[in-house]
Order: structure tokens, then C-alpha cells, then sequence
């Protein structure tokens, strides 16, 4: 069975139609028209199977952002959030990588203004002597490219800088003098080496320090490994936990009243005990038949307890509590969530 979207393959529908009229020539139908039926048949087969190639292509290319975790502006690629439209890896779409020394600007690859990719590096064929004019047209032993022809000296407001002839006040290779060569992502204006604005110069490349974690505000400030730069600040990433509810006033209520599998025996290779105490030395230091820890101090995402409480998947067994449902509520899990947020203490 088809099933055709003609807002994106109109030209399917074209080929269903004409096989509505063969098909409705009933047993009547000449070995002409059977033949073309065939081919018919055979055409929509193909037009279907290109359909289904294209249509998945173009759904892969628009899941937004959101969908994958991703900030606004940012596409998942490979498992990393970046920006295609300056990505050189994913310029314009995941996988479209820029060749050789050209740039993504606007999600398209580019050499700089005034430049054309030849081989893989980025040249001027104003003043590059291997390629002077055009692409692969190398000037004699002896000469210099100069405005594009090869000669024996450059034109006025040119520097010979070893074979070739430059503009010392526009070159990157050649900045401000012969060999001056502007760190990666700097470019020469009026002979000075400069980062786009908005980026620092920082160890031979420019920086944004508004976000970057090395160079945090400025260069060679570092964040730790539980922070990010955040407007050019180091900031936690830690989660920020609401009150600690206490374990004694509303979590051991709250096991005594669900996990009576627990507390009144052994059940999945966990007993709690009857008292506040063994229950507490019962989730501590113990690893599920997972491998992941019962209950994990200051994590809610590292804490067994809570996977199986919200029934997340991967768990084993079933869902907790074993009674349900109805489950816990949203309101006391938050509870037992806050509890471990702020420590698990035995409070």
C-alpha cells in the first residue's frame, strides 16, 4: 500500500492517475496497453521509492532545535549542537563540510572577499605567483605575480614578499610587513590583525569570552568542571534545589506508607528495615541490580530510587510502588526529589 504526500511529490500523483485510466480498461485492454500498464506499474515503484528517500532526507533536516536539546540557531549534528551557519564541519546542514581553507559565513563555504579556492588553500590570483591569474597558472622561476599577469616587479602599493607581490595592509599572511601572518580566524585591515568583533585574541586564536570556558571573560580565565561561562562569567550548572524537606518529617512517612515490600521484608535484594536509621543505611553505598547507586547524594538523575518511583525506562522490574497505581504524586516525589537534591542528608 502507498501512501503519498503530494504536497511534496506531486509528480507521484501524475503517474497514480494514468494508471487509474489503464486499470479502468477493464479485461478489454490491449497487449499494447497492458505493456504500457507495466510500465506504468513500474514507474510509480520507482517514483515511490525516490519519494520515500527524499521525504526522509527532508524530515531528517527539519526536526528543530528544540526537539533535540539544542538552543534556538543551533542544530543537532552527530550528537554536538552547533551553528550551521558558521560551522565548517556543518555548513548550511549536518555534513557539509568546507573545503580546505574556506570558511562558512551565512551557511555557505567561502574564501575571504577577494580570494577563490584553488586545491584546497584559499588564494588571490591577483598576487599568488602559483597561481596567478587562474587556478594552476604558475609564474616562471624569476617572476612575480602582480595584478593577476606574471612580470619581474610589483605595481605601486605592492611589497614583494618572496615571490609574489601583496598588499601589506589587506594580507593575512603578510600583515602590516613580509610574513606577519594573522592568527587563526584574525584578518588584516589597514594593516593590523583583528579579530571579528565580539572575539579576543587568545593564544593564537580568537575567542569569544563571553561563552568560552578557557577563556572565561577574558584570556586564560578558566571555569571549573561543574561550571560555564555564561555572558562572559563562570557560573555552577549545578541544579538549584528547593528546600530540603528532611528525611525523618516527610520521606520516611512517605517509604513507611509505599514500601511496605521493603520495610516488612526483602524485595528485589533491597530491605529497609523498620526503623529511620536502617532505612537510611539501606539506600546508601548499595548499587541496584543496575549497577547504579539507590540513592545518590546531591543527584536526582544518578538515583536509582527515583528512576523506579517515575517508572523511567531501563528500571528492572516494575515501577515503584509495586501497589500501583496510583503511584506516587507529583508532589511527593518532588519531595523525595528535593530531599536527594540537597545532599540526602539524615536530617
Amino acid at each position: 500500500m502507498f501512501v503519498v504526500r503530494r504536497i511534496v511529490f506531486p509528480s507521484v500523483f501524475v503517474l497514480f492517475f494514468s494508471m487509474m485510466s489503464f486499470w479502468a480498461c477493464g479485461p478489454g485492454s490491449t497487449t499494447d496497453e497492458k505493456a504500457t500498464e507495466s510500465s506504468a506499474t513500474e514507474a510509480i515503484a520507482e517514483a515511490v521509492a525516490d519519494a520515500s528517500t527524499s521525504e526522509t532526507v527532508a524530515e531528517t533536516v527539519a526536526e528543530t532545535a528544540a526537539e533535540k536539546g539544542c538552543a534556538a540557531g543551533k542544530a543537532s549534528c552527530g550528537g554536538a549542537c552547533v551553528d550551521t551557519k558558521t560551522d565548517k564541519a556543518n555548513c548550511g546542514a549536518c555534513g557539509t563540510a568546507c573545503k580546505g581553507e574556506q570558511t562558512c559565513t551565512a551557511g555557505k563555504c567561502a574564501c575571504k572577499s577577494g580570494q577563490e579556492l584553488c586545491g584546497s588553500k584559499c588564494v588571490d590570483s591577483q598576487f599568488d605567483s602559483k597561481n596567478c591569474g587562474e587556478c594552476g597558472f604558475a609564474c616562471k622561476s624569476g617572476e612575480i605575480c602582480s595584478k593577476g599577469k606574471c612580470g619581474s616587479s610589483c605595481a605601486a602599493g605592492e611589497t614583494k614578499c618572496g615571490s609574489s607581490c601583496v598588499k601589506t595592509d589587506s594580507s593575512d599572511k603578510h600583515c602590516g610587513k613580509c610574513d606577519n601572518a594573522c592568527a587563526t580566524g584574525q584578518s588584516c585591515t589597514a594593516g593590523v590583525c583583528a579579530c571579528p568583533k565580539g572575539q579576543t585574541a587568545c593564544g593564537g586564536k580568537c575567542i569569544d569570552t563571553t561563552k568560552d570556558k578557557d577563556n572565561c571573560g577574558k584570556c586564560g580565565t578558566k571555569c571549573k568542571a561543574s561550571e560555564a561561562c555564561t555572558a562572559g562569567v563562570c557560573k555552577s550548572t549545578a541544579p538549584t534545589c528547593d528546600p530540603d524537606p528532611g528525611f525523618k518529617a516527610k520521606v520516611v512517612p512517605l517509604i513507611d506508607a509505599n514500601c511496605s515490600c521493603h520495610t516488612g521484608g526483602s524485595s528485589g535484594g533491597l530491605s529497609m528495615g523498620s526503623t529511620g536509621a536502617s532505612k537510611y543505611k539501606a539506600l546508601f553505598n548499595v548499587k541496584s541490580s543496575t549497577g547504579k547507586e539507590y540513592i545518590k547524594p546531591g543527584s536526582v538523575t544518578n538515583s536509582y530510587l527515583i528512576d523506579k518511583i517515575e517508572g523511567k525506562p531501563g528500571i528492572t522490574g516494575s515501577r515503584m510502588p509495586l501497589t500501583g497505581p496510583p503511584f506516587l504524586s507529583t508532589a511527593n516525589i518532588k519531595t523525595i526529589k528535593d530531599w536527594v537534591c540537597n545532599g540526602a542528608k539524615n536530617n
